[in-house]
């Protein structure tokens, strides 16, 4: 069954998404192995985590392991260090967030591999009407994306709900592909 919330969203696009049983939200900064089980929470099916081999981040779904190609970069790695936070501990803005800005990007890597893992089962579409510091996303079965799709057309449920694209990347802007290894 459809969400009335996704119901309201398609019929008045303009509709901000507010039902947590429903949507999740990302942030710039959003720890990248936290996104499925956000995704997790809504979809309910007690198969879908993330986990780390080595540094690689993985998703897994059904227990097939997808590895996410998130970027590798000496800030990002500076950011996580035990030398940074305690700096960030006494100063009033947060070097950590400066120095991961760059790959606020992975955000949208780690969005696209969920959304391949999940496929043909489920599809997960942005919110457009969400805001622009923390984006909203709706995870529903395939079928129901079809059912809203024949229900109010393909362009009203486009107008309410973004698929998910290579590119642009939702969080930097950047009309580059995303490369996913």
């Amino acid at each position: 069954m459809i969400p009335d919330a996704i119901h309201s969203i398609v019929r008045n696009s303009e509709t901000s998404p507010e039902d947590q049983s429903v949507f999740f939200w990302v942030e710039w900064n959003e720890d990248d192995d936290q996104i499925p089980g956000m995704c997790e929470a809504i979809l309910k099916t007690g198969q879908l985590a993330a986990d780390w081999d080595d540094d690689t981040m993985v998703i897994v779904w059904r227990g097939t392991r997808f590895p996410v190609a998130l970027t590798k970069s000496l800030p990002a790695t500076l950011a996580a260090s035990p030398i940074t936070a305690a700096i960030d501990a006494v100063l009033p803005l947060s070097i950590s967030d400066a120095l991961l800005w760059p790959s606020r990007g992975d955000r949208h890597i780690t969005l696209l591999a969920l959304n391949r893992a999940l496929h043909p089962d489920y599809e997960i579409r942005h919110v457009r009407a969400s805001d622009k510091d923390e984006l909203a996303f709706a995870p529903l079965a395939a079928s129901d994306w079809t059912a809203l799709e024949q229900q109010y057309g393909p362009v009203a449920v486009e107008a309410a709900f973004a698929r998910l694209q290579d590119y642009p990347n939702l969080f930097t802007g950047s009309k580059q592909g995303v490369a996913l290894g």
